[in-house]
């Protein structure tokens, strides 16, 4: 009931909410719940392995086949975002989330480079 409560008041506070010291399965069913019941979360989950690149998680920029570029969001742009295991990725897959997450960077279109 904690936890469910403190992942309320980090989404209601437009925050960013971390739960590190409770088990990995009731974060997950935490979640999973929370975004069954309303229909304005949405969740993803991101499995960091170490092959896992920075525009897996944020998204890319790709061409259509009239040549005109579109931006892919990634799964930071959802409102829960479940990430399983971060030390396993590389130091800059680690550093682009917590940039997205910080807010410190836009990642749309070409406001990136």
């Amino acid at each position: 009931m904690k936890l469910f409560a403190l992942v309320l008041t980090g989404i209601f506070c437009q925050g960013t909410f971390v739960a590190r010291w409770c088990c990995p399965a009731s974060r997950r069913r935490c979640s999973y719940k929370l975004s069954q019941a309303h229909s304005i979360f949405n969740l993803r989950r991101v499995q960091f392995t170490p092959d896992l690149m920075p525009s897996d998680i944020v998204g890319s920029e790709t061409m259509d086949k009239d040549r005109n570029f579109h931006f892919v969001k990634g799964p930071v742009f959802a409102n829960i975002v479940l990430a399983d295991e971060i030390n396993r990725t590389p130091p800059k897959t680690q550093a682009a989330l917590l940039e997205s997450i910080a807010g410190i960077r836009r990642y749309d279109s070409w406001s990136a480079l």
